[in-house]
């Protein structure tokens, strides 16, 4: 193996290591918000000849980029019967009595604290500053507007990765996205 080689699986190992704990950070939150048991799935990481696009049943979701020490994208995406039951748990009322703005506004604000989790714990762990941008919230067939996006701003030749965050057996899920970006 080159000594470019090692340098790049290194620098791959530490990225999932940061990525997982930004994604611990994002489960830890994810518990408290919902007060039930939310637990994370492994890491999955996909180099880029072996990415596949996001499942179109991820239906909702809300992007963001980070700025700092990490040029990258988060991405929070929920099936809609993830959608409507995190609705109904955050607002105590079935989301079609609440109407779409006040789903929209719930997905935002749930995917704005999980994001700013997973940069909090990005930046703990590098001991630099991350921050998330403004949300951008695809209410509908978000699988393929942010497979879009990140086409666009995701590095080609880094790999992505994700995890589920789901309560054991129940009603709650999300899947979270890091692409590191141009």
């Amino acid at each position: 193996m080159t000594r470019a080689a090692t340098h790049d699986d290194a620098n791959a190992t530490r990225l999932r290591e940061t990525a997982r704990i930004g994604f611990e950070n994002a489960e830890s939150a994810f518990t408290l918000l919902a007060d039930r048991a939310i637990e994370m799935g492994d890491v999955a990481v996909a180099s880029p000849d072996a990415r596949r696009p996001i499942d179109a049943a991820w239906d909702a979701g809300v992007l963001f980029e980070l700025e700092g020490c990490l040029d990258a994208c988060v991405a929070l995406l929920f099936r809609a019967e993830h959608r409507d039951a995190l609705v109904e748990r955050m607002m105590g009322e079935s989301p079609k009595a609440l109407g779409p703005l006040a789903v929209e506004a719930t997905l935002t604000e749930v995917a704005n604290i999980l994001a700013s989790h997973v940069a909090s714990g990005i930046a703990d762990a590098l001991g630099e500053r991350l921050l998330p941008s403004v949300p951008m919230l695809f209410a509908e067939g978000a699988a393929g507007e942010i497979e879009a996006f990140l086409g666009e701003r995701a590095r080609p030749d880094a790999p992505r990765y994700s995890c589920e965050l789901g309560e054991p057996g129940g009603e709650l899920g999300a899947l979270l996205v890091l692409a590191p970006t141009r």
